[in-house]
């Protein structure tokens, strides 16, 4: 079972990559159909009802046109910013 650093990274991390989808106006389709993950399965991931492998983060971050440690940065950055200002 993850600890609750790892679900909040997850969490931050998911986030991330559906702003990018949903700021370059990319369906779920589109995604699946660029990164080969089935639609169904980026659906559950968005939900946070799936932990996708590091693989398949890796296609997902390609299809967004980024590597995948830009987004790894970003949601790492958020996760620390939310810790300090919970202090």
């Amino acid at each position: 079972m993850p600890s609750k650093d790892a679900d909040a990274f997850l969490e931050a991390l998911v986030k991330v990559m559906l702003e990018a989808r949903q700021r370059q106006k990319i369906s779920q389709e589109s995604w699946a159909t660029a990164s080969g993950i089935d639609r169904a399965s980026i659906s559950r991931l968005e939900r946070l009802e799936r932990i996708p492998s590091i693989l398949a983060l890796y296609d997902l971050a390609k299809a967004l046109g980024s590597p995948l440690h830009v987004f790894v940065e970003k949601a790492h950055k958020s996760v620390a910013d939310t810790k300090k200002t919970s202090k």
